[in-house]
């Protein structure tokens, strides 16, 4: 199978990934909101509430299916509701959280320990780094925010790689240049609308 992109388009990206990078390095980063004691104050009262009613759903343990969704959903709306307060998020931020990243993590993790049951919890955070951010980059083609095999294939391989201090091989950085992996975690349109924009 070809690839979209060779060893020296590669070279090419990086140096000038680099030379961007290096040109920034003289302008000072933006200071972001200044929050005064008592606004510190409210956001980490909602972080203590949140950690609490977390703690609170996690003391008793469901033991039904219907039962643990719903621990699930009461959980995921004590995030919500944090990350609005204390992160100062607006609603369509918090939507994104909760309703697309959020599952995308649950997703992974049931796929992950079925695909390997001796995963480590570590290991299984990794590969929901990595797979967030694969998944961020398909809004931007115009794609749903969804895991993929393709994606969960490249975070596990990622995660096991990291494990054994192995350097990153040629065929897993080029994994999204290969057609059917790119339209697997992109779709079609997306892979097509990539690889224009790398025209």
């Amino acid at each position: 199978m070809s690839r979209l992109y060779d060893w020296p388009w590669v070279q090419k990206q990086t140096e000038q990934t680099l030379a961007i990078w290096n040109s920034c390095a003289s302008t000072p980063a933006s200071i972001g909101p200044r929050y005064s004691p008592a606004q510190r104050r409210e956001r980490e009262k909602a972080y203590d509430e949140a950690l609490q009613a977390v703690e609170l759903e996690l003391r008793n343990a469901p033991r039904l299916r219907s039962e643990r969704l719903a621990t699930q959903a009461r959980i995921t709306a004590v995030f919500a509701h944090f990350s609005a307060l204390a992160l100062g998020l607006e609603d369509n931020a918090t939507h994104i959280l909760t309703d697309e990243f959020l599952p995308v993590g649950s997703t992974l993790a049931r796929w992950a320990r079925r695909f390997d049951p001796d995963l480590s919890m570590p290991d299984i955070i990794q590969a929901c780094r990595n797979a967030w951010t694969a998944c961020g980059m398909q809004p931007l083609l115009g794609e749903q925010v969804r895991l993929t095999s393709s994606i969960l294939g490249y975070v596990l391989q990622v995660v096991a790689q990291l494990k054994q201090d192995a350097p990153l091989e040629g065929e897993l950085v080029f994994l999204f240049g290969e057609p059917a992996a790119c339209k697997a975690c992109v779709g079609e349109d997306g892979c097509a609308a990539f690889g224009a924009a790398q025209a």
